[in-house]
């Protein structure tokens, strides 16, 4: 039983697991290994200092390793179970910082995502938006691998309409007459 599933009802079963793209914690995680590596460039001088560049050396190196083992624990204990009924929001913010929130299949009215920047774009993760009606509030899952793919999965589940091709709220208002010559 993984850490996600443990949270399920009875007789539920799991349709998938999404969770964040490691790169989109990459600013954590290398500022991480940079505090772990950079005490031993600096390791002969805190060395020769004595006991003090002993204690100095091991302080910094503890701090990186602890950012790092942060970042790490905060990427896998992130993510949402996708359920026949309902989407199951983990949102681990700090070690002791944990929401946990749901949103019944039935009360989802669109699923949009986004991409933003050029590492979002060659990497292919972004973030999903699931739009709710009524007083249930809207699901943001960052970070995801793919987000087209959970965008449709999500959509379809939910049975919400599919936008025509090539067609937009924009381009329909639009009176062709001003575009042409």
């Amino acid at each position: 039983m993984t850490y996600f599933t443990r949270h399920l009802k009875p007789g539920e079963e799991t349709i998938e697991i999404v969770r964040p793209h490691l790169f989109g914690h990459l600013w954590s995680l290398a500022l991480g290994v940079v505090l772990v590596l950079v005490p031993f460039f600096f390791m002969f001088f805190l060395l020769s200092r004595g006991m003090r560049g002993l204690v100095t050396f091991l302080i910094l190196v503890a701090i990186g390793s602890l950012t790092l083992v942060r970042g790490l624990f905060l990427w896998r204990r992130n993510g949402v179970v996708v359920t026949p009924e309902r989407l199951m929001d983990f949102d681990q913010r700090g070690l002791l910082y944990r929401a946990i929130s749901e949103v019944p299949l039935s009360k989802i009215a669109d699923v949009s995502y986004v991409q933003k920047g050029i590492g979002a774009t060659l990497v292919g993760y972004g973030t999903v938006t699931v739009h709710t009606s009524g007083d249930t509030p809207d699901l943001e899952i960052r970070s995801v691998k793919d987000p087209n793919r959970v965008r449709e999965m999500i959509a379809g589940l939910a049975k919400v309409p599919a936008a025509q091709e090539g067609k937009d709220e924009v381009s329909e208002n639009v009176n062709p007459k001003l575009y042409t010559k």
